[in-house]
Order: C-alpha cells, then sequence, then structure tokens
C-alpha cells in the first residue's frame, strides 16, 4: 500500500508479483488488480494487457467469485467478483494506454447483475464515447451511465455508507465529468468547463484511498 501511495512503482510490481506467484493466481484478484495498475504506471503495456486478459477468461467463466460472500459491504468491492475485478483493470488499461479501438476495449463486461462491475462498465464506456465518438452514440452511453450511477448510490446506501462517503462522492465526480465532457462535445464551452472544474475540486478534496 505504500508504494503505491508513493508511487514506488518498481516497488510496487516487485511486491505484488511475489504475491501473484505465492497465491498462484492465474485470473483476477486484488494482486493481480494492483499488478496491473502498476504495469501501467511503468508504460508496460504489454504486461497490463496480459493481466487483463487473463482476468477476463476468468470473468467469463466465474464472474461472481463464489469464494466470497457477496454482502452488501462487499459486493462494493472490485476484488470481490471477477466481474468487478475485470470491469476495473479493463477501464484503467483504456484511460492509461489511449488504446480505445483495441481488442480489450471490444471485451464485453459480464456483470451478472454486480452493480459495481456494471457501474465501472458503463461510466468508461460513455467516456470513450463522449471523448472520442460521435455526438449521437456518446448521448445514450451517458444516459445509461447516469442510470448505473444511480443504482451504484442506492447500493451504497444500503451498505449503510455516509452521504458524504467516498464512493458517494465518486458517483458525482464521475457524473460531472460525463455532463462535462458531453457540453465540450456540443459546443457549450464555459458549460463545460464550469462544470469539469467541480469535479476536479471535488477530487482534489476527497481523502487520499490506499490502492488504484
Amino acid at each position: 500500500h505504500i508504494y503505491l501511495a508513493l508511487g514506488m512503482w518498481d516497488e510496487t510490481v516487485a511486491a505484488n508479483e511475489r504475491a501473484v506467484r505465492r497465491s498462484k493466481t492465474t485470473g483476477c484478484g486484488h494482486a493481480v488488480t494492483w499488478l496491473g495498475y502498476a504495469y501501467l504506471q511503468q508504460g508496460r503495456f504489454a504486461d497490463a494487457r496480459r493481466l487483463t486478459e487473463a482476468c477476463g477468461e476468468e470473468m467469463r467463466r466465474h464472474p461472481a467469485m463464489p469464494e466470497h460472500a457477496m454482502g452488501a459491504q462487499s459486493a462494493l468491492d472490485s476484488d470481490r467478483s471477477s466481474a468487478a475485478s475485470f470491469a476495473v483493470m479493463r477501464s484503467r488499461y483504456l484511460i492509461d494506454t489511449g488504446e480505445w479501438s483495441s481488442p480489450v476495449a471490444a471485451m464485453k463486461v459480464n456483470i451478472a447483475g454486480l452493480i459495481s462491475a456494471e457501474f465501472t462498465r458503463d461510466w468508461v464506456d460513455a467516456y470513450g464515447a463522449v471523448r472520442f465518438g460521435k455526438l449521437d452514440a456518446a448521448i445514450p452511453a451517458i444516459e445509461r451511465s447516469k442510470d448505473s450511477i444511480k443504482r451504484y448510490e442506492a447500493a451504497v446506501q444500503a451498505a449503510g455508507a455516509a452521504a458524504n462517503s467516498p464512493r458517494m462522492r465518486l458517483a458525482k465526480i464521475e457524473q460531472q465529468q460525463l455532463e462535462g465532457l458531453l457540453l465540450l462535445k456540443q459546443g457549450r464551452i464555459d458549460e463545460g468547463i464550469a462544470l469539469l472544474s467541480q469535479a476536479a475540486a471535488g477530487e482534489s478534496a476527497s481523502p487520499m484511498e490506499f490502492g488504484p
């Protein structure tokens, strides 16, 4: 945790490679998620893609990771299901590499009724559509994301989180990002910048959480 929080990517990679070897993990999991993120920070995109694709294979076979108890709280943890782990790894790969036309972008997320997976999948697909796609495709993608954000917020509240909890703030910030980018794409520059500035301020005010 400390290595990652300090941006010590060589040490982060070494620690998580050891964890993966010892656990003999071949698909998704906490150490794999962190290792893939650290590879991206090092610019090792091929290694990050290899891990993402391996997690995708597990996700297609076992989206819910039956060894984990899926209570209201744990269902929000991306490392508690293969579906959510893959959704997170895929989103980070696409954003950090910019390879929106890559095979990773085309890989489907088997959400298996898991709101954490659906929330991440819909947001990153909407982000890609509004940044790099056409307006007529971006608008419905953003509407899908807004719908899953509402259901994610309801799940966070059901898990007992406070209204100002990091997860609730995250949902608001991500919706502001999409709506701000859409305004820019529509030529409403001042409105878009104002909304994106609000999102940036909200992110700056959020506490540091260990982990990618």
